[in-house]
């Protein structure tokens, strides 16, 4: 199940889709994103949303 949040309000630039972390059971214990009003974190974090998603 996808949670859908708007954290574009109060930032400039945001992940598009953040990254859900599993546990051994395959349940989603985290999600990560980011949302910066800096274009270079948001950049970084795109990185490794990617990175982790091809494994």
């Amino acid at each position: 199940m996808e949670m859908k949040y708007n954290y574009s309000a109060p930032f400039t630039y945001v992940t598009p889709q953040p990254l859900v972390l599993n546990n051994t059971r395959n349940i989603p214990i985290f999600h990560f994103a980011c949302a910066s009003n800096n274009q270079a974190a948001v950049k970084i974090a795109n990185e490794i949303i990617e990175k982790k998603r091809k494994r």
